[in-house]
């Protein structure tokens, strides 16, 4: 075992955390130190990313968000009644205990919120937290880490740059790999696949307007580093003319500052230009706009790389596709997807999309700003939009349920198994063996059946056809003899 994570096993076998009112102290001086230091980390965000002011403010409030939610998240009266619930004669099945350890490797997209999110509700589960972080030249994670360090004590909390293997961290543990990894996914790992795609389907009959306006903001925010930002816009072949148009127009509110000059604006100024440079030399895309604020793309060809990489620049590429299938069937191409938004104001239709994008998660008419900022959802895990973290408190707990009472089947089986009559054990046949009832479909449009209902409508067209074709012959028959009839007469 290594003696440089010997204080946080130590910390962990003694369940220095478990005490719910010790959390709330720890969570307490970490927000009290974040707030005295908002001043000197945003400068520190803005420095090394070039984010806009409101991103910059954006993500230090969701950071701030995520420690006072798992502030108030733990309830030390719950949690006594659930601890002395067996002394008081009570079952607790929802008793839950801390893991022991966490391990974060935090992504470097929006630092801040990406590491306050996990951390926070492992300090609130209870848990000894090691941050492995790699050494960098940028301010922020330097920053941060300093502060955590002195807010926390340093009994729970550790920072390291080496890997921390499991015989070097020696206890029970939890993994939060928000980088991915290239291992098999075990057990005690919550991964996130932040090279997983993302696809927004923009139907014919959406507003095209409003959703131009949505994806040209995620993609253009954050530098267009996000995970969540769309890498394909996948356009219905009736509406692309306009759609571009919208775009063209709603990108322009993008355009930087003319005092936008910082180092990090200007390397992604060079980036985006490279990327261009190799768009260009491929010859399967054709740029509709370009500027400081990112480039348009029309992918006219889907073996082009744009389409078959995560992108990383402000870049929205656009694609032309035939119908929903046309659109599904792409998005399948590209593996299962990270999130896919659906423009469209048919709610059919939108159900339709959701059900067979394959896709984590599945948004309509929108984007959440939220979303945009920290690491993907790990994957497997449910996302929960109300809360502002990642990563729900019981990821970092056990179960732990504790009983008093006995169910009403077990008492019958201990009464059989204990000693029971030939009638007694035949009953318990019987009760095995009785048939379950027969489903009961559900039926739309009255008691006519899907089928049905086709056989009704072809009828009906039929009919109808029918009637209006001796009608015109009626009326042909009545004109050519009326004019004899008028003769005889």
């Amino acid at each position: 075992m290594a003696k440089q994570f010997s204080k946080i096993r130590s910390a962990a076998i003694d369940g220095r955390a478990h005490n719910p009112f010790y959390r709330k102290v720890q969570l307490k001086k970490l927000h009290d130190k974040l707030a005295d230091h908002a001043t000197d980390i945003q400068k520190a965000i803005a420095d090394d990313t070039g984010h806009r002011p409101a991103e910059v403010k954006a993500e230090y409030w969701l950071a701030l968000r995520c420690v006072a939610e798992s502030y108030t998240s733990i309830d030390p009266e719950q949690h006594l009644r659930d601890e002395y619930a067996i002394a008081a004669s009570k079952d607790a099945p929802s008793a839950r205990e801390p893991v022991g350890i966490v391990v974060i490797e935090p992504t470097t997209h929006t630092f801040v919120f990406s590491l306050l999110s996990a951390l926070s509700p492992a300090l609130a589960a209870g848990n000894c937290v090691i941050i492995q972080v790699d050494q960098t030249m940028l301010k922020t994670p330097r920053l941060l880490l300093e502060i955590v360090e002195s807010a926390l004590d340093r009994d729970i909390v550790q920072v390291t740059s080496k890997k921390a293997t499991d015989s070097d961290i020696g206890y029970r543990h939890v993994r939060v790999l928000q980088n991915g990894s290239p291992e098999p996914q075990l057990a005690n790992h919550l991964v996130s696949r932040p090279e997983a795609r993302v696809v927004a389907v923009v139907e014919r009959d959406a507003d095209l307007e409003a959703a131009a306006e949505v994806l040209v903001r995620a993609r253009f925010g954050l530098r267009g580093k996000s995970p969540y930002a769309p890498d394909v816009v996948l356009v219905n072949e009736w509406v692309k003319k306009d759609f571009l148009s919208a775009v063209a127009q709603c990108s322009i509110r993008f355009m930087p500052d003319a005092g936008d000059v910082t180092p990090a604006s200007a390397s992604r100024r060079k980036e985006g230009k490279g990327f261009l440079d190799e768009v260009a030399k491929e010859g399967l895309a054709k740029i509709v706009s370009s500027g400081a604020h990112g480039s348009v793309l029309e992918i006219e060809d889907r073996g082009s790389f744009v389409i078959q990489r995560k992108l990383r620049e402000s870049c929205l590429a656009i694609h032309t596709v035939t119908s929903m299938d046309d659109a599904i069937d792409l998005s399948k191409s590209l593996g299962r997807l990270a999130a896919s938004f659906v423009f469209t104001t048919t709610p059919e239709a939108a159900k339709y999309m959701c059900q067979f994008l394959d896709s984590d998660l599945s948004f309509v008419n929108q984007i959440p700003a939220s979303l945009l900022f920290g690491p993907v959802s790990p994957q497997g895990k449910p996302l929960d939009m109300e809360s502002f973290t990642r990563y729900d408190t019981p990821l970092f707990t056990l179960p732990k349920p504790q009983f008093v009472s006995r169910p009403v089947h077990t008492r019958v089986l201990d009464s059989i198994l204990r000693g029971s009559s030939p009638r007694d054990l035949q009953r318990l046949d019987d009760e095995a063996t009785a048939r379950l009832p027969e489903p009961k479909r559900l039926k739309k449009g009255g008691d006519i059946g899907f089928f049905s209902q086709g056989i009704v409508t072809g009828g009906i067209v039929v009919l109808s056809t029918g009637v209006t074709c001796a009608g015109v012959l009626c009326y042909y028959a009545v004109k050519f003899a009326r004019p004899r009839l008028q003769g005889l007469l």
